[in-house]
Order: C-alpha cells, then structure tokens, then sequence
C-alpha cells in the first residue's frame, strides 16, 4: 500500500502525507498537508550532515514536539534513531519504512528529480 498521498490523521486533523522535493542537499521534504492543500507542518529540516538515502531529519521539537513518535506510529519511519544537534534544537535522524522509502524513490523518478 502506497504510504505517501495517504491521510492520515494528525492532531485530530486530516493530513496528506506528500513529499515537497528534495532540499538542495538531496535530502527528502516531507509535509503534511490538511484537506484544502496547505501545509500542516513540515516533518523534515535539512541539515548540513551526510544522510543516508533512506534517512531523513525529522523536526521533532517546538511545534512539532512529537513529530518523531507520530511517525513512528504510523509505521512510516523506524524506531530507532541518531540526534543531531543544531542550534538550540536537537534534530532526530531515522530510517524511512521500506515501504516508504519505495514510494518516494518511485516519486522521485518519475519527477525526474536530481540525486
């Protein structure tokens, strides 16, 4: 089953799980986006670190405290991760599902996206 265009249900809200891109350092920019199109909340930061393909930078902290137990909930990451720190803020660097991860690299072709 397809993880990304799915709603899910986030803050008592309905939110499409939709990848934006990618940053400009090849990272993945995930968002949820509520019912009319905008954006709920961005779920990836870029930072200036060397991630692997199927790792992405979750912003877990200020409105998005959270962010990292929801995804793993909703089985689209793993439950394990690193921490890297930035700033003020500490980033939470984990594993995209298997599942996950297929679908962005299908999107990511299919928009001929640069690697």
């Amino acid at each position: 089953m397809n993880k990304l265009n799915k709603y899910y249900n986030y803050r008592g809200n309905k939110c499409k799980l939709v990848c934006q891109g990618l940053y400009h350092n090849n990272q993945w920019a995930l968002e949820l986006l509520d019912e009319n199109g905008s954006v709920q909340t961005r779920i990836t930061v870029c930072v200036d670190e060397d991630l692997k393909e199927n790792e992405i930078a979750i912003k877990d902290y200020s409105e998005n405290d959270g962010m990292w137990i929801w995804l793993v909930d909703n089985d689209l990451i793993e439950d394990v991760y690193y921490e890297i720190p930035a700033g003020y803020a500490i980033i939470k660097v984990s594993k995209l599902n298997d599942e996950l991860y297929k679908d962005l690299m299908e999107v990511r072709d299919d928009n001929n996206w640069i690697d």
